[in-house]
């Protein structure tokens, strides 16, 4: 949930650790949601946040983004699907959020048709 997102970055605040945060999220859609949630709150769209997505459909410079130090003070928050975990490295990482959901390529038989699902990791 969003909020919970929102509890946790709250709590990694209060530790003073100077890094990023990467949270796994199952797909393009809750990334965009939580990007725009994020960037509209009071607190995480403020000066002291730098939210940002990692995706396949967001243009290549805006992905290397994620990459980029952020001045002291200032948290970034990568929003990814859990492909980033094995794939990617960006080294100021220091707190990993996982929603534990990520989705999954079914088959429906009564319908002869293939679908994604989110499910539980």
């Amino acid at each position: 949930s969003f909020e919970l997102i929102e509890a946790l970055l709250t709590y990694f605040s209060t530790l003073e650790v100077q890094g990023a945060v990467l949270v796994f999220l199952p797909g393009w859609n809750l990334i965009f949601a939580m990007h725009r949630h994020l960037t509209e709150h009071p607190q995480f769209g403020g000066p002291k946040y730098r939210i940002l997505p990692l995706h396949s459909q967001i243009p290549r410079a805006d992905q290397h983004r994620v990459f980029e130090p952020v001045p002291p003070g200032v948290t970034k928050v990568i929003l990814s699907t859990n492909i980033a975990e094995s794939s990617v490295t960006i080294d100021d990482v220091v707190f990993v959020i996982d929603c534990c959901k990520q989705k999954q390529k079914v088959f429906t038989a009564h319908n002869n048709m293939t679908s994604y699902a989110t499910v539980w990791a």
